[in-house]
């Protein structure tokens, strides 16, 4: 009895190892962010775990082999992508390197730049999976409105998606009264009660390439849909009826001081 049953064992663990032997991996449509914008300049760099039966197998090798095995990840598990090769990320371990299928991850772009050649603009609705900066850019000159309108929210509680921050010439990013999903930019000081506004709105005063950024530091997030405009082709007035978020203040020049207390002493 004790033969048999030492038989069957070893029967049944011969039939496992050559059915793990036999899987091969099925690699599906990669899980881009969508819709994903300027592919070509699109980096990837991070995945998620998100198999459907967890943990996900690290192997010594982009192969399934029941002897390269070097541990597992759970869901929701975020890493850095070293190299692809044939449907399998290589990914960084604490002491070591190894590799995972990339159909059992999500991943997206983590690094582009996307010129806004014409306005009106929709900046489409994406995410982030780990870190990673998406960018959009345009030129815009002295005088012009930069308007960034964000989709409303479905939740009539929530916010919108607002860039996480917005810089240029004449603009500091994060600063008072711009953008970011960080605080409620839009209650200045001494203001604890205004409504979130539907818009924003810069008028430029000076001219040379701007950038709405979407950032992510860690785990990565998910954004929706906004238009961004631009009003005028420019003006001698850069504020005109929009009051410029920023004065700078030009001192009297020693001369012009000279000549104005000569006036006023002939006077």
């Amino acid at each position: 009895m004790k033969k048999r049953r030492t038989a069957c064992i070893c029967a049944t663990s011969i039939l496992l190892i050559f059915s793990i032997a036999a899987a091969a991996p099925i690699f599906g449509t990669p899980n881009f962010a969508e819709p994903a914008p300027s592919r070509e300049n699109c980096r990837i760099a991070y995945f998620r775990v998100n198999g459907p039966e967890p943990p996900l197998y690290v192997r010594s090798s982009p192969e399934v082999k029941p002897d390269n095995i070097l541990s597992g990840l759970p869901n929701r598990w975020i890493g850095h992508i070293m190299a692809k090769k044939d449907g399998w990320f290589q990914i960084q371990l604490k002491d070591s390197t190894g590799w995972v299928m990339a159909n059992r991850t999500e991943y997206g772009c983590n690094y582009f730049s996307e010129p806004i050649a014409e306005t009106p603009y929709t900046i489409p609705g994406s995410r982030l999976v780990g870190v990673g900066t998406h960018t959009y850019e345009l030129e815009l000159k002295k005088g012009q409105l930069l308007i960034i309108r964000p989709e409303p929210p479905e939740n009539e509680n929530a916010f919108r998606d607002w860039p996480t921050s917005v810089g240029g010439p004449g603009i500091r990013s994060r600063a008072e009264g711009v953008p970011n999903p960080y605080t409620l930019w839009w209650r200045k000081t001494g203001n604890a009660t205004a409504a979130e506004p539907a818009e924003w709105r810069w008028r430029v005063t000076q001219s040379g390439r701007y950038r709405i950024f979407y950032e992510s530091n860690f785990k990565g997030f998910s954004y929706g849909s906004s238009i961004v405009e631009v009003e005028g082709d420019g003006e001698l007035n850069p504020c005109g009826a929009t009051p410029c978020a920023r004065s700078r203040h030009v001192p009297a020049q020693p001369f012009q001081i000279l000549l104005h207390g000569l006036s006023e002493f002939f006077q």
